[in-house]
């Protein structure tokens, strides 16, 4: 098993703070605790619960075109309280960007540049952005990606953050899961909504039991139905 630093490290790169993360797991696994003891008998979705909801819901299990992506973004530097970058701005940050393909095209590490140079949050993981499909990247940014190989650099391309350089590293086809790829996934998504209704029973029934007192100017509001 990984170390606790080790442990530590791995939640941190994926962006959480620690501390949060473990106060997040605690409160889970206590609230799987009660689970069990207010319903000793596992939550129970069968393969044949399973292969109905796959053949009743066939667009939940459609995949996108996607492709996996790397970038650089340099973005121009904006005065206090502008909007917008000066021309001398975005022509300093355009030649930096041009510098850094101009390496990148000699054989420069890609990842190494993208960390020591990428204003974009995802420098710290050497630029990678991981899957996306079409629709969640600005339109230039998704032109640029989607016409790539994987493996290719783009030129430079600019958005409105600025002048980016992207790699593709990835690439998945449109298509359709069968049931056979989406069925353990599947069991444990079922589950998860079955035991969450439970536990929403559970909770409304105590609720319905006890007698709440809320201190003063906590009062909840009543909102009226919508007519």
């Amino acid at each position: 098993p990984p170390s606790l630093e080790k442990l530590k490290s791995i939640v941190e790169s994926q962006g959480f703070a620690f501390d949060d993360w473990k106060n997040e797991l605690r409160k889970q696994l206590g609230q799987q605790k009660l689970f069990r003891a207010q319903f000793p008998e596992s939550v129970n979705i069968t393969e044949e619960d399973a292969k109905k909801f796959f053949d009743e819901n066939p667009d939940q299990f459609e995949t996108k075109e996607q492709v996996r992506a790397s970038h650089i973004l340099i973005t121009p530097k904006k005065e206090e309280g502008s909007t917008e970058a000066t021309p001398e701005e975005k022509a300093k940050a355009k030649a930096k960007a041009e510098d850094l393909l101009k390496q990148i095209k000699e054989g420069a590490d890609f990842a190494e540049l993208a960390k020591a140079n990428s204003d974009c949050p995802s420098a710290a993981k050497g630029g990678d952005l991981n899957f996306f499909g079409k629709g969640q990247m600005v339109p230039p940014f998704e032109t640029a990606a989607f016409g790539l190989e994987i493996g290719n650099v783009s030129d430079l391309v600019e958005t409105r953050f600025g002048y980016h350089i992207i790699k593709v590293t990835d690439r998945k086809e449109a298509g359709t899961k069968s049931f056979e790829q989406a069925k353990a996934g599947l069991i444990q998504q079922l589950a998860q909504k079955k035991q969450a209704e439970m536990t929403q029973k559970y909770i409304d029934s105590l609720k319905a039991e006890a007698n709440i007192v809320y201190p003063p100017g906590k009062e909840p509001t009543s909102t009226a139905p919508p007519m």
